[in-house]
C-alpha cells in the first residue's frame, strides 16, 4: 500500500518510528488481518500439508474488529457537535466581510 510518502528520500524520524503502527491500524480497520495470524503450518514436516493447514486456519479465523468500532465511536463523538470558532479581534474585518457574502458556505456557520 502506498501512502504518498513512499517517494520521500529522507522521511522524518518520527514518521519512520510510527509508520508500522499506522499500517497495522489501517489493516485492522480495513479487515485485512490474515498476515498478522500465526503460521500454524510452519512446523509441519510435509510442506504441502502445512500450507493447506495454514489456509484452513486463515479461512476459519474469527477476528472481531474492535479497532473499526473504536474508530467509528471516536469519529461519532468528535462530530457530534459543531466545532467552536474563536477568532482574534484583529480578524473581525474578515468575519464581517464573509458574513456579507451570502453565497459563502461558511457564512451560515459564523455568528455576529
Amino acid at each position: 500500500m502506498t501512502t504518498g510518502f513512499d517517494t520521500v528520500k529522507n522521511p522524518n524520524a518520527e514518521y519512520m518510528a510510527n509508520v508500522g503502527k499506522w499500517r497495522k491500524v489501517r489493516d485492522a480497520v480495513s479487515g485485512n488481518m490474515k498476515h498478522y495470524l500465526r503460521n500454524v503450518g510452519a512446523t509441519e514436516a510435509d510442506k504441502k500439508y502445512g500450507e493447506q493447514r495454514q489456509r484452513e486456519y486463515e479461512d476459519g479465523a474469527i477476528v472481531y474488529n474492535f479497532t473499526r468500532r473504536t474508530l467509528s465511536g471516536m469519529v461519532g463523538s468528535v462530530m457530534r457537535k459543531d466545532p467552536e470558532q474563536t477568532f482574534p479581534k484583529a480578524m473581525d474585518y474578515l468575519k464581517e466581510k464573509l458574513l456579507l457574502e451570502t453565497n459563502s458556505p461558511l457564512s451560515n456557520t459564523l455568528t455576529k
